[in-house]
């Protein structure tokens, strides 16, 4: 029964983008009732607060993603952000802990040669290419230019101290690598913890208290981040040690003092190890920064080691060691990545679980982080190359097979790609207009096969049309595939399979039938898989591709005949000539992103939205990824719901859109069992089911979702959502799923039985289609909310 008197406090926790954002910040009471976001007629209504017993509160988070001019640079840490993703997509339970164990250390050490990748692109443009090939006798020392000051500086001092110096340019691109891995609190500013620590090892307690089936619901799990400990210490060494070796080997090569070059290489070598194992073998704060101080010790006697030999140079025209170094994390990347792709696929995922790409979804951005690492890499190099050089004979400065491959697999990959994206959207728009156009007359007065342009008479029907069959595939995108269409496709591709491997996919369908069937209400949308699937046509094209140009770059000569190793050879440098001018075009227009970003806020916002899915999770591969927001604005709002709730009697409702949805849920799981039954949650646009439970089965589990689902856990929850919402999903309870709401009926539409329809006086434009923005301005979720006021006040 309701009680008159009982005040409800309603935090509106909003969404990612702008629109939201300002919605929730201006005041109610202000209605579109025609038109569209050009133009159109508002209508002012009285405010629902008043004299409702609600007070209403924002938390605006959304500025955590926006941030400061600065954080344009992160768009260079790209690669590093979806590597660190790559460690959360585990498609399986932790409760398996040796896969899990496999799983996280295979993602780290992709990490780990990101970085290696990173030191060694700048030590090659540095050390190598100005000093080695552009020194004094180096071999493109009469391509280079000697107006340039630093080639006239390293000329002038001689090899020695301009290798040196040289060094110093990884050092300092490790340095700023480093700063970007400073402490979120150090970012967002500390919050206050949400639980008393209790211990000298928070970390430890964190990582002991996370259960297989539930890891998010741990006490401090966003304050204290175990999985990032020690992390940064060895990406340091990492980086200590690639300058190290590439220092040790020319000197070695020349034949100076070959047993303290042995004996450099082994330490090399056994520290190396103990980077890649982890820290498990030097643990503590402690042992972690003693054993960087060693490798930053090992560095100093390399320098002094390359010093006693002098310069000495040998034959090769590149600096020795940089040819190595760069196939060895190539093919080490390629071995990395087809063991977390065989480990995802011998082990089992849970039942309830749909990842998304049959589990491969890690492997799979695990490639695109790979390969942007690459493509940023010989990017460096090659403008390098362009500033040191002259244009007649920039040819005869040398480059490693591996950035060879690399730049001559680019245009024919983004040309593959480009095709396929502009025939895409040149079938859909086509075909769009060719079924809206009108059909030919037959003789006997029935509608023909052929179609007809439209005469002026009927350009008002050819508009409904249009609209009607937007709205069409609007739906289609927000809802899962006709399964007919889709089983008929797999009936006839089985026919063609031989008769055991035909029982097992017939097996295996009836299996996926009965679990579709008890969990179908947590399908995704259609256009959400698709883009799975793109990701995984991308990841393979990358894969496909490489693979070829790394061949042709690293084959012997004596493979081909003559004519044939001829041609190879013109095709390889016509298409790194290309790559080089599309990889320069590249950076260019990375500086003018990173200048349009820090002059224009509005940019800044859009670029926030892609921060708030990639930053979502704390380091857990790598160090260098940008700070997570989460590790603010989930304590935070944790804090205020605890606050609001301390008094006897205080009742709130969660009005959550959006990502705010997502960071709602996760601040209930921080709760305690005693003060969830004062909360309701409404949720609009939740993206919990459609996004995060499919690509984190491991960390947004089935039992996850279900403690928060229980009739006596929350006071009540309703989850709506449109039927043209592509990010928004069911939660998988009756009780809390609402029917999807119907599109293109306008904000003011009173009940969700409305339809879209035509045209009128009063409406003379089409209503634009909400899809995933403005539910809380949308008449139809005063009931709901409506609803959840009194569930509170009757308890």
């Amino acid at each position: 029964m309701e009680r008159e008197g009982v005040e409800v406090v309603e935090v509106v926790v909003p969404g990612m983008g702008p629109v939201d954002r300002l919605e929730a910040l201006q005041p109610t009471g202000i209605r579109l009732v025609s038109g569209d976001e050009q133009a159109g007629v508002y209508r002012t209504t009285g405010a629902r607060e008043a004299g409702a017993g609600v007070v209403r509160e924002v938390y605006d988070w959304a500025r955590l993603t926006i941030g400061g001019a600065t954080r344009a640079l992160w768009l260079f840490l790209l690669p590093f952000l979806l590597v660190n993703l790559v460690a959360w997509m585990q498609p399986f339970r932790l409760e398996r802990r040796r896969a899990t164990g496999a799983y996280r250390w295979l993602s780290q050490v992709l990490g780990l040669s990101l970085t290696v990748l990173a030191v060694t692109s700048f030590a090659q443009g540095a050390m190598d290419q100005l000093v080695w090939q552009c020194g004094t006798g180096g071999p493109a020392g009469g391509v280079c230019k000697d107006a340039n000051p630093l080639v006239h500086l390293v000329r002038t001092h001689g090899t020695v101290p301009g290798m040196l110096l040289a060094t110093l340019v990884p050092l300092l691109a490790l340095g700023a690598m480093a700063y970007s891995a400073r402490d979120g609190r150090s970012e967002y500013r500390s919050v206050r913890r949400t639980r008393p620590v209790g211990t000298d090892d928070p970390w430890q307690a964190v990582r002991a208290a996370e259960r297989a089936e539930h890891p998010l619901s741990a006490p401090l799990f966003w304050e204290y981040n175990w999985r990032a400990r020690g992390l940064a210490c060895r990406h340091l060494c990492a980086g200590l040690l690639t300058l190290a070796l590439l220092l040790t080997v020319p000197s070695y090569r020349a034949g100076t003092a070959a047993p303290a070059g042995l004996l450099l290489f082994a330490v090399i070598t056994a520290a190396g190890g103990l980077v890649v194992l982890g820290t498990r073998w030097w643990p503590g704060s402690a042992g972690q920064w003693g054993f960087a101080l060693g490798c930053l010790a090992v560095l100093v006697a390399a320098g002094g080691y390359y010093a006693a030999s002098g310069g000495a140079r040998t034959s090769q025209s590149m600096l020795p060691g940089v040819g190595v170094l760069t196939t060895a994390v190539l093919a080490g990347q390629a071995l990395v990545l087809l063991a977390l792709a065989a480990v995802c696929v011998t082990t089992p995922a849970s039942d309830a679980d749909r990842p998304a790409l049959g589990g491969l979804a890690g492997p799979a951005m695990g490639v695109v982080a790979c390969v942007s690492g690459w493509v940023y890499s010989t990017a460096l190099v090659l403008w390098t190359q362009d500033w040191l050089t002259a244009e007649p004979e920039r040819s005869r400065v040398a480059f490693p097979a591996a950035v060879r491959a690399i730049a001559a697999a680019l245009p024919p990959t983004a040309l593959l790609i480009g095709l396929v994206v502009a025939a895409a959207v040149a079938l859909h728009t086509v075909g769009a207009w060719w079924s809206c156009l009108p059909r030919r007359t037959r003789r006997d007065g029935r509608p023909g096969r052929w179609r007809r342009l439209v005469r002026e008479v009927e350009r008002e029907e050819f508009e409904e049309r249009r609209r009607e069959l937007a709205l069409t595939r609007a739906r289609a995108a927000a809802d899962p595939a006709p399964r007919s269409t889709r089983d008929r496709a797999r009936r006839r591709l089985r026919r063609l399979l031989p008769p055991p491997v035909r029982r097992w996919a017939v097996h295996r369908a009836a299996a996926r039938a009965a679990l579709r069937s008890a969990t179908a209400p947590t399908r995704p949308a259609l256009l959400l898989r698709s883009l799975d699937h793109a990701l995984g046509a991308l990841a393979g094209t990358f894969v496909v591709v490489v693979a070829v140009f790394a061949g042709m770059a690293f084959h012997s000569a004596d493979m081909l005949p003559r004519h044939y190793e001829d041609l190879l050879a013109a095709v390889l440098r016509l298409l790194t000539s290309l790559g080089s001018f599309m990889l320069v075009g590249l950076i260019v227009a990375m500086l003018v992103a990173v200048r349009t970003i820090v002059l224009r806020a509005e940019s800044r916002r859009h670029t926030g939205m892609l921060w708030a899915f990639g930053a979502f999770w704390p380091r857990s591969a790598h160090p260098f990824t940008p700070a997570t927001w989460t590790g603010r604005a989930i304590p935070e709002l944790t804090h205020r719901l605890t606050s609001t709730l301390r008094p006897d009697g205080a009742r709130v409702l969660l009005n959550a859109h959006s990502m705010g949805s997502m960071i709602s849920v996760l601040a209930l799981w921080q709760l305690s069992d005693a003060e969830r039954p004062r909360i309701a949650l409404l949720t609009t646009g939740c993206p919990l089911t459609s996004f995060f439970r499919r690509h984190y089965p491991a960390y947004v589990t089935e039992e996850a979702v279900a403690a928060l689902t229980g009739p006596e856990v929350l006071a009540g929850w309703a989850n709506v959502r449109r039927d043209t919402d592509v990010l928004a999903g069911r939660i998988g309870a009756e009780r809390i799923d609402r029917e999807p709401w119907p599109d293109g009926v306008g904000l003011t539409a009173a009940s969700t039985a409305v339809r879209p329809g035509p045209r009128t006086s009063a409406q003379p434009v089409f209503v634009p289609l909400a899809r995933h923005d403005f539910y809380r301005l949308d008449q139809r979720i005063e009931p709901v909310r409506a609803e959840l006021v009194a569930a509170l006040r009757g308890l």
